[in-house]
């Protein structure tokens, strides 16, 4: 990962809702909150456990928005109130365990593997800018996951699965152009989306080989929609010529269509194959 792409992932992994509720909550700031909201708590009591005795990692959780605003309101307000010095030592008093982690991760030169380093930040970007943007997170309903995908089989965290007609929980699904990759099922659309694209990361990070398979591919079928459209704008022009040329242009223009029929059918046939060898790389029978 370049210089520049790895300080957009810190930077993302910093500010993002997950590590800032995380902060709100390791400080106790969410017993200040004045709500009216009954189901606050129960939501704030789920977050800590899931980030405590349920062992899921701050990107297996889902925290209320509120927390994440708190902290950023205390940053803003001490902006305000005491100018801009006051203000950034307070985001860096407020963000200082957060960065002496990561800190540590990325100055540790052995025993830690890219992986390793990855898995503390932001998967969705980390996805974004490992792939250099190659990949896409698409979020679904589990139930419309089903009625259009029916044959792709969604992770559920310890096992393979069918999509659930009836669950009304999320489905991250990572694609490659129109290649599906993996398809993650969770009850909230933010985790379904961090470990999809968590899960990609890893599969990349130990077959490296596979991300560049994945770019050929896209490659090709570039190259095959480029010539398809251009065998079609030569088609649309050519068909715009003088009626008294249409006899002697017939059998030209039928060589043409052949050869557009062809390409076609070429660029389906190569992403057919696409899919499952991009299948069988993650797993998926």
């Amino acid at each position: 990962m370049e210089k520049v792409a790895k300080l957009v992932v810190i930077e993302t992994t910093l500010v993002c809702n997950e590590t800032l509720a995380f902060l709100c909550a390791r400080k106790k700031l969410h017993y200040y909150i004045n709500h009216r909201d009954r189901t606050l708590l129960p939501k704030i009591n789920d977050f800590d456990a899931e980030t405590g005795s349920m062992q899921r990692g701050l990107w297996g959780t889902d925290p209320p928005k509120v927390l994440a605003d708190v902290v950023e309101a205390l940053m803003g307000a001490v902006h305000v109130d005491g100018g801009f010095e006051a203000g950034q030592a307070t985001a860096l008093h407020i963000l200082k365990p957060m960065i002496q982690a990561v800190e540590k991760e990325f100055n540790t030169q052995t025993g830690v593997t890219q992986m390793q380093m990855l898995s503390m930040m932001q998967p969705k970007q980390v996805m974004f800018e490992f792939t250099n943007r190659l990949l896409q997170v698409r979020l679904h309903k589990e139930f419309s996951f089903a009625q259009h995908f029916s044959k792709i089989p969604v992770w559920r965290g310890d096992h393979w699965s069918k999509p659930d007609m009836d669950s009304n929980g999320y489905v991250g699904h990572i694609v490659c152009s129109s290649i599906s990759l993996v398809a993650v099922a969770e009850s909230s659309y933010n985790v379904a989306q961090n470990r999809a694209c968590a899960l990609v990361v890893a599969v990349l990070c130990k077959l490296p080989e596979l991300f560049e398979k994945l770019k050929t591919i896209v490659s090709r079928l570039i190259m095959a929609d480029t010539v398809v459209k251009a065998a079609a704008a030569l088609a649309a022009t050519d068909n715009q010529g003088k009626p008294g040329d249409e006899a002697d242009g017939s059998e030209e223009e039928q060589k043409k269509d052949l050869q557009l029929e062809g390409t076609k059918n070429e660029k389906d046939k190569l992403n057919e194959n696409s899919l499952d060898d991009s299948k069988d790389a993650v797993g998926i029978s």
